[in-house]
């Protein structure tokens, strides 16, 4: 699996159509109990879960879909894509689900060819429901939320054959989390990203950064390209202890170009747990 950004020009394209169409504890009140019987009712008990990197918002996704997040730029500062199947660099498939924050007033936000509108509370927050006429085909839905100076714009196709998965990330939606509250940041000339309390960074190598909870949980950041880091070798026949902590699980990349960085993430065999915590952190990389 490879997870790459966007080009800026699929972003400013998003903008200029008004933002059209990219696991970790939320650590709510709820109770466990509680919070168990909701997950296994509206069936994403085993669904990842996505952390904004520049605000503060969470929602739950399908372990196999794809996120594939936007350049940033000053009047569109995030942008994220959720999609069934993994999306094109420079395409102009936007996924099943769009999320962007574009740095404008809710009634800038509002399109011209306007089928309808309803003023709705999403999140817990008051927004406006558009519908309109795509420019690509079928009509379209636009969720509209103000967030200071900025406005979240989320769409979809209300007649996607996926609708009723959209419909439970929708639900899942949350703003201004308590898990992302506790998240450290770190920050670099190169990248920045958040991560949670436990692990312990090592960048004492200019070309590489480890991010380490334990021998068998951890993430590193490096430039393939370079030649500064690279899988070593390991016997067939190897315990499964010395496997996880030798052979990455995951093999992503974020950035494009001379700023593309190669991520490897290593967890034991079925630690959702680690998994989900190593997926949050890889989704909060943001590429200087």
């Amino acid at each position: 699996m490879k997870k790459t950004l966007l080009l800026l020009a699929m972003a400013t394209a998003i903008l200029m159509v008004g933002g059209g169409c990219s696991k970790q504890d939320t650590n709510d009140q709820t109770s466990a109990g509680d919070n168990t019987a909701t997950t296994v009712a509206d069936g994403t008990a085993d669904w990842k879960t996505f952390l904004g990197s520049q605000f503060q918002f969470s929602f739950k996704y399908p372990r196999d879909w794809f996120i594939t997040k936007g350049s940033s730029i000053e009047s569109q500062p995030e942008a994220v894509f959720i999609s069934e199947v993994k999306l094109e660099e420079g395409g102009e498939d936007l996924g099943n689900l769009s999320i962007v924050v574009n740095k404008s007033s809710l009634e800038k936000n509002i399109r011209k060819n306007l089928i309808s509108r309803e003023e709705i509370t999403f999140a817990d927050r008051p927004a406006t429901k558009i519908k309109f006429t795509g420019d690509w085909g079928p009509a379209m839905i636009s969720i509209l939320v103000p967030y200071d100076k900025y406005t979240f714009v989320i769409s979809y196709d209300p007649e996607d054959k996926n609708y009723s998965s959209i419909e439970k990330i929708l639900n899942s939606f949350s703003f201004e989390t308590t898990a992302q509250s506790d998240l450290e940041t770190y920050s670099s000339e190169k990248y920045s990203f958040k991560y949670s309390n436990g692990y312990k960074i090592d960048d004492s190598n200019e070309y590489v950064l480890y991010l380490t909870k334990e021998k068998n949980r951890k993430l590193v950041i490096f430039q393939a390209k370079e030649g500064h880091y690279g899988e070593g070798g390991i016997q067939l026949g190897a315990p499964q202890e010395q496997i996880d902590q030798e052979v990455p699980k995951e093999q992503l990349t974020v950035g494009s170009g001379e700023n593309e960085y190669d991520i490897w993430i290593y967890y034991s065999k079925d630690d959702a747990t680690a998994e989900g915590e190593l997926d949050a952190i890889f989704n909060s990389i943001t590429v200087k």
